[in-house]
């Protein structure tokens, strides 16, 4: 039923286009017609018989505009507002037609009700009938209805083609058509048994399907349909199951052969582009898609083995590399060399000349580094690798090492690259490279290890002042090891394992102690115990001191109280500040703020800043040292005499206190030595700083520097730093005279 259906639904449409085809026709002929002069050539004839054939002719050549309508009859009839007949012209088969006697009363029906269109059902024959009312001397509808000058103008024409549609589909028994010329609204709809078309108000197709004559088709469908399965389904077994083996099953199994060879292998598939059968085209699109994730590996095998940027070997395929070289190395007996390359200063111009122009540098310098390895020397024997390790570290693998002095060559040749500085494209940097330089075996037995100590090299090369090269050693390596472990435990922990120790300052007036300086220790439970002078330097690098100063203000403020009460009220407590603090723009800031939070008062609190500050004097050298005067606090200049600050310089500092060097009381052993410190102290107090002398340790030199005018004496001849508790025990605030000879 669906079938039949839809095929009554398709000639329904068929039918509504040949109707519309042939409504198009008559509009495009009365158009033709109005445009022309043959309408007014026509009503001027008069009877006349030669211009009535000209007319004919003009009017069957408007009709012949149309070459895609077919039709046998066309008729056009123009008459005047009282009825009469102007003009009657027919174009049909038969010769000899006269006026459709229907024709004109239908005509004359439509006078007063304007233009319309309508279908004519004549028995089995459907015409089309276009009535226009036209001004004759405008050619256009009139602008009043009692135009004088209008005439009406009638086409007629039949529709063979649509007629011949129609018959065919009356013919089909199963189908019950009905065409009703009905002047409603354009549509279309579609129920169960029913195709149903409404054509622009002209004419109503439905075609029915007759239900008994469905029911009937059904069952001898059903029927004949089972019997050619049983049929197909017997004749075709045995050749079916021949036909899968030999066509489907053995070039399927052929197929995932040689798929399972060709990845087992990293062969290309074969070619199956000649066959053109299903398998063959199945096994050529896998060949494509073969192809396609191979070259995709490739690709994503290639970004993952090299460096991005740089083009050169990544760290993985450097590794890899290495495992290799060592395993040939050590069947060979031939020693390898390991050159770890990190460029100095490089973090600096990238910050700022921006990450576009670091990445240009590096791009450069590899290209730079991998000419300075391919010329030819008795180190480059046979194989080398060149890797970019991480942002700026670059590795160099040199197998075949016969001598150490064999190196030498290769790394001056990248040193000389940094020679003034890089010579990039965009101009010169100051750039320069240090280089690590690790042996196997005797620096290493495996890639992990040698790569470590390589590194370790480089650190090495970099505390030595950089743009160098430097050969791995234990004992250096556990230096830089230290060093780097202090660096990482200074940049991660939050202080708690520093302490307070305090060193009295004895008066040279009273035997008093006069003030207290606090000393910063550290206690590791990793690194053991560590040194100011290990991890000081450590910590002005790497920017931790200034945290850790601020650290040691609040801590020697919360033990101020303890102090004073151990040693009386006029106590002052002396704390270190590092000389890198006043250079920066918000130390003093942060520095009141701790004051903000405790009793204690600026002038009870001494600040004591190493003399090396004096180099790096500036304008926030200047402005800080200038607001912890004007704040309040008492300003001394530690390690006086080590050389960084020349006599003439300490009159322009606003200082209060000088601390003369224990360097300079060490060398009191002799005349000429004890006149230098002398001389020195008398030129401070003349100048009229306060003088305390560092490094006391014998009773001798407390009574000489006693007689040559100090003001206050520290050295382990009085004390060594302890703890907070210690002095409640050991009673420091009964000093007498007698400590000082």
């Amino acid at each position: 039923m669906a079938e039949k259906l839809a095929r009554a639904r398709l000639e329904v449409s068929s039918l509504t286009l040949s109707v519309e085809r042939y409504s198009n026709f008559g509009e495009g002929f009365l158009a033709s017609l109005l445009q022309s002069k043959v309408l007014k050539a026509a009503l001027k004839t008069n009877g006349q018989r030669y211009q009535i054939v000209a007319v004919d002719r003009r009017l069957s050549a408007i009709a012949q505009q149309f070459p895609s309508t077919y039709f046998t009859e066309l008729s056009v009839l123009v008459m005047n507002p009282e009825g009469e007949t102007l003009f009657y012209y027919e174009d049909g088969d038969e010769p000899f037609s006269e006026l459709d006697a229907a024709l004109k009363p239908r005509v004359l029906a439509t006078f007063g009700k304007g233009d319309s269109r309508r279908l004519i059902v004549e028995g089995e024959q459907q015409k089309l009938q276009y009535i226009r009312r036209v001004n004759l001397e405008t050619m256009r509808a009139p602008l009043y209805a009692d135009d004088r000058e209008a005439v009406t103008i009638a086409l007629l024409f039949n529709m063979p083609e649509f007629n011949e549609e129609l018959q065919r589909l009356v013919a089909d028994s199963s189908l019950n058509a009905e065409v009703t010329a009905l002047p409603q609204k354009n549509a279309q709809q579609t129920q169960d048994h029913r195709a149903l078309a409404e054509v622009s108000g002209l004419l109503r197709l439905e075609v029915t399907i007759d239900q008994g004559q469905l029911n009937n088709d059904s069952h001898r469908l059903l029927l004949e349909f089972v019997l050619n399965f049983l049929v197909i389904v017997f004749f075709s077994a045995w050749v079916l199951l021949a036909l899968i083996r030999r066509y489907i099953t053995e070039p399927i199994h052929q197929l995932q052969s040689g798929i399972g060879e060709a990845i087992n292998r990293q062969q290309p598939l074969p070619d199956y582009s000649e066959g053109c059968d299903e398998i063959s085209q199945l096994g050529h699109e896998f060949s494509q898609l073969y192809s396609q994730l191979q070259g995709a590996y490739e690709s994503k095998k290639k970004l993952a083995e090299t460096d991005n940027l740089t083009h050169l070997d990544n760290r993985y395929t450097f590794g890899q590399c290495l495992n290799r070289m060592l395993e040939r190395s050590n069947i060979s007996g031939v020693k390898l060399a390991l050159l770890y390359i990190d460029l100095d200063n490089f973090k600096a111009v990238n910050d700022r000349y921006g990450h576009e122009m670091g990445d240009l540098i590096l791009r450069e310098f590899s290209v730079s580094l991998c000419d300075a390895l391919r010329i030819t020397d008795l180190v480059m024997a046979r194989e080398q690798s060149v890797a970019r390790l991480a942002g700026d570290e670059f590795g160099v693998l040199l197998p075949d090492i016969q001598r150490e002095v064999d190196l030498y060559p290769v790394c001056e040749r990248i040193i000389k690259l940094f020679e003034g500085g890089f010579n990039s494209s965009r101009g010169k940097f100051s750039i320069s490279a240090s280089i690590g330089i690790a042996i196997y075996p005797d620096d290493g037995s495996s890639a992990v290890e040698l790569t470590r100590n390589a590194d370790a090299a480089m650190y090495q090369a970099k505390a030595s002042g950089r743009d160098q090269y430097a050969f791995y050693s234990a004992e250096l390596a556990e230096r830089t090891r230290r060093e780097r472990s202090i660096d990482l435990a200074l940049k991660s922990q939050p202080f708690d394992e520093f302490t307070l120790y305090y060193m009295p300052i004895i008066s040279t007036e009273d035997s008093s102690v006069k003030s207290v300086e606090a000393l910063l220790r550290w206690q590791s439970p990793t690194l053991g115990f560590v040194s100011p002078v290990e991890f000081i330097p450590i910590g002005e690098a790497n920017g931790v001191f200034e945290a850790l100063d601020l650290w040691v203000v609040q801590r020697a403020l919360r033990d101020t109280p303890r102090l004073l009460e151990f040693f009386g009220e006029g106590l002052i407590v002396s704390i270190n500040i590092s000389s890198a603090q006043l250079n920066s723009g918000g130390f003093f800031l942060n520095l009141m703020l701790c004051f903000q939070q405790s009793e204690i008062p600026t002038n009870r609190i001494q600040l004591e800043i190493t003399e090396t500050f004096a180099v790096e004097i500036g304008a926030h050298v200047e402005a800080n040292l200038s607001l912890l005067k004007q704040a309040g606090f008492i300003l001394a200049l530690d390690d006086f005499g080590t050389g960084y600050t020349s006599l003439s310089q300490l009159i322009d500092y606003p200082l209060d206190v000088i601390k003369i060097d224990k360097s300079l009381v060490d060398r009191m052993v002799d005349e000429r030595g004890r006149d230098l410190v002398l001389s020195l102290i008398g030129f401070c107090k003349q100048q009229g700083f306060s003088v305390t002398v560092e490094g006391v340790e014998t009773a001798e030199q407390a009574d000489m520097l006693t007689a040559g005018g100090a003001d206050s004496l520290q050295g382990f001849h009085f004390s060594k730093p302890q703890a907070l508790e210690a002095f409640a025990d050991d009673g420091f605030n009964h000093y007498h005279p007698s400590l000082l000879r």
